[in-house]
């Protein structure tokens, strides 16, 4: 658990004592704290800047000139052998061409730790603006103009707080991240305490593995209630169940480039090897591997879990209404109005919704979900009805639309089929 750096009172007004960052007590509360402001891109930056990750990337950067600012120091003194003439400046040249992708890398990497607000912005493009909630002893309520969000504090698995900004992780992938400034709060310093002490014992999900906890059954609704004429659906969407939707081409696209890659970095050091120099070889194998950590991470982020279409992913219950749709599962509920979605489509074993940023963050609900294939019609028409983007819901040359009814059985139960 991160916390930031620690300041004396009377330079932070914000700021607990030391102490109280230990304190195994939770904070007891007359009643909810509210918070409410107005999230800029200035808070974002100042929140997520840390500056200690800036030594990194200045290392490598300084590492990986240094072969090349030598060569050049040796064709500049005229240095004799090899390195000279002609040849130091083919050298020189193999040396800029090899290590140009790490510094491309390490520059970008360098941008966006200065900035983080532009990465962070393409991942979560409606965080700026108006923010507003309520903060307990057990859950946190968000409220905005793209809808709800129910947080129970024991999802919480990380906090950091930097520049009077606390930034909150409600899961290992960063889907679920919120920045709220101190000044938001009435009582801050209660705030943190209560984040602390729940941050501080929440288990951290290793990457690439599915966390059990969203496998159990939701509790019941924290962000409201259906309304009369909503449609339910319930049950535990698999990785199969992602194979008929959008998720599917991009995770093969995602298997295809991790697998040219591979034999990139297998076969340039090679190359190198053979045509240039061994020494050459040695540094492009370095920083090639430095690339494929990264590439290997995003492996284990985006295609482990889905390997296996037998793989749970989360067990979940909700319903679809002309507000939105209400997803609820046991690490956080929320109903995403329909301006949260950019994209959505349909077929016969799923609908599907995407969500706005680059994560590609889908809302899918296969048809086993539904109680029957009537109720899953019936969503599908609604989607149609309400979504922005109508045609790619409903359009499917093998259904006509018309035939779906929009009537349907009300069950009291909601029972997965077989697809």
């Amino acid at each position: 658990m991160s916390t930031g750096p620690h300041h004396p009172a009377d330079e932070n007004p914000y700021q607990p004592p030391v102490s109280s960052f230990t304190d195994k007590a939770l904070p007891q509360l007359q009643h909810a704290l509210e918070f409410s402001g107005e999230l800029t891109r200035s808070d974002v930056n100042l929140a997520l800047r840390d500056r200690k990750s800036l030594i990194v990337p200045i290392g490598i950067l300084a590492v990986a000139s240094v072969p090349l600012l030598a060569v050049l120091a040796l064709i500049l003194l005229n240095s004799v052998g090899a390195l000279g003439g002609g040849e130091g400046i083919a050298t020189l040249a193999w040396l800029g061409a090899l290590l140009a992708p790490a510094w491309l890398l390490v520059l970008f990497q360098l941008r966006s730790r200065l900035f983080p607000a532009i990465a962070f912005l393409k991942k979560h493009p409606f965080a700026l603006g108006q923010v507003q909630g309520t903060l307990s002893t057990t859950d946190l309520t968000l409220h905005s103009e793209r809808g709800i969000a129910w947080l129970p504090l024991t999802s919480l698995t990380q906090i950091d707080c930097r520049a009077d900004e606390l930034v909150l992780q409600f899961d290992p992938h960063g889907v679920t991240t919120l920045i709220l400034p101190m000044r938001f709060f009435e009582d801050p310093v209660t705030a943190q305490q209560i984040f602390l002490f729940y941050a501080g014992k929440n288990p951290r999900v290793p990457v690439g593995v599915v966390d059990e906890r969203k496998l159990r059954p939701p509790g019941p609704s924290m962000v409201g209630s259906p309304s009369d004429d909503a449609i339910h659906f319930s049950g535990v969407l698999t990785a199969a169940d992602i194979r008929p939707t959008p998720l599917a081409a991009q995770h093969r696209s995602l298997r295809i480039r991790f697998a040219l890659l591979v034999v990139f970095f297998i076969t340039v050091p090679i190359l190198v090897a053979i045509y240039v120099d061994a020494f050459f070889a040695v540094v492009a194998l370095v920083f090639l591997g430095i690339l494929s950590y990264r590439i290997f991470r995003a492996y284990l982020v985006g295609l482990k879990p889905l390997s296996d279409g037998r793989q749970p992913l989360i067990n979940m219950t909700g319903w679809i209404d002309d507000q939105g749709i209400t997803v609820q599962n046991a690490l956080k509920q929320g109903c995403s109005y329909w301006n949260c979605f950019v994209s959505g489509g349909g077929n016969e074993q799923a609908l599907w919704l995407r969500l706005a940023g680059n994560m590609n963050l889908y809302v899918v609900l296969p048809r086993h979900c539904f109680a029957s294939l009537e109720d899953f019609h019936a969503a599908r028409r609604r989607l149609a009805r309400s979504s922005p983007f109508p045609h790619s819901v409903v359009d499917n040359p093998q259904h006509n639309p018309a035939a779906y009814p929009d009537d349907r059985k009300q069950s009291g139960g909601h029972n997965m089929a077989s697809k």
